[in-house]
């Protein structure tokens, strides 16, 4: 018996000998696959258009623009080759890094599929992707696992619907350079569905999103308690196999991963959107039964009371934490929609009541 992990990625052709005293000779052949985990492709092309200047062409540009006034859109064109059966895609990422400028950042991002370039993409192509603001130099990763199923020329359009300016590196700079990581699944590696959402929900913002997948692999069953899931916008999310969270506005790329007792990892995408209407209210805070949620004795129905306040511009709030089984002082994170237990003590009584007031001295 050897055991060996020096096998180069590519089909191989393994041939045992053995020769006995008499100097005769047997010889027994197998054919084995060795896949790469991860492919990593440089793009062939790439390039931008621009509409305020659309008889330039921009394919030698070290940077790649994109906006929404006046339109500049970016375009990725990627020669997969290496997805060799029995092996298939796992997951698709398409790794750009925001440039070193004083334009760099930018709220959201669309990538779609092109069948090729430069022709500008339109509102009716398929979005696959969308990722938030970003900063100078951070790298972000798009999403593009529905796109890529096999060997072949793959076209990419990036587009926005902001007037704030993002660059990204182009495949002529000396670093940061654009690439599509694809990640590839054994026979015996774990498979991940997402139930819900559905791939392009829309959801009203306060709507409870509800969240179910599962997850297995031949060796160790169901993995499905072991789901990680997370939001491009909102971060973790949550593990297991179903719950519910409200988002932020925003369209949300959310990922759910999981791994095997050999570190086999699985992963699906699912893109939601969820939309805001201004001066429309939403609940985002459920008390529990022990505070009392009766129409009679509601936690904020008591008499005229305040539990709000605003300080160095974020809001605070006396709400109860189950956690603690008391009232704490909590802050609003805006960009999650999420209240935060700060830990500071209240009242250790669910049936109290409290009335807030910041004087512009002290609470």
């Amino acid at each position: 018996m050897l055991t060996t992990a020096r096998l180069s990625a590519g089909a191989h052709t393994i041939t045992a000998s053995i020769t006995d005293a008499a100097g005769a000779t047997s010889t027994a052949s197998v054919s084995v696959i060795v896949a790469l985990r991860t492919i990593v492709l440089a793009p062939v092309a790439d390039t931008y258009v621009d509409g305020a200047n659309p008889g330039v062409k921009f394919g030698t540009a070290a940077s790649l623009f994109v906006d929404a006034s006046p339109v500049k859109q970016a375009y990725l064109r990627f020669d997969v080759r290496g997805i060799m059966p029995p092996f298939t895609v796992r997951r698709a990422r398409l790794r750009l890094t925001a440039a070193a400028s004083s334009a760099a950042a930018s709220p959201s991002i669309e990538v779609s599929m092109k069948n090729g370039l430069p022709t500008v993409v339109t509102a009716m192509e398929a979005m696959l992707a969308a990722q938030g603001a970003v900063s100078t130099n951070q790298v972000v990763d798009f999403e593009v696992t529905g796109a890529v199923a096999r060997d072949g020329v793959y076209s990419f359009a990036l587009r926005t619907t902001s007037s704030d300016e993002v660059v990204y590196q182009s495949r002529e700079a000396a670093s940061g350079k654009p690439a599509l990581l694809v990640e590839l699944r054994g026979p015996d590696d774990p498979v991940l569905t997402i139930a819900e959402p559905q791939n392009g929900a829309q959801v009203s913002f306060g709507q409870g999103v509800a969240f179910t997948g599962h997850a297995a692999d031949p060796i160790d069953g169901d993995l499905s308690a072991a789901i990680q899931w997370t939001s491009s916008i909102d971060g973790p999310l949550g593990t297991g196999p179903s719950f519910t969270r409200v988002l932020s506005p925003g369209t949300h790329t959310i990922a759910a991963t999981v791994t095997d007792s050999s570190n086999a990892p699985a992963s699906a995408t699912v893109v939601v959107t969820v939309t805001s209407s201004s001066g429309i209210g939403f609940r985002d805070f459920t008390y529990p039964d022990t505070v009392g949620t009766s129409m009679q004795n509601e936690a904020t129905a008591e008499k005229p009371e305040s539990h709000l306040w605003f300080l160095d511009g974020t809001w605070w709030a006396t709400l109860y934490s189950s956690a603690a089984r008391a009232h704490h002082i909590f802050r609003l994170d805006r960009a999650a929609q999420r209240w935060i237990d700060t830990g500071v003590f209240v009242d250790e009584r669910p049936m109290s009541r409290q009335d807030c007031l910041w004087n512009g001295e002290k609470l």
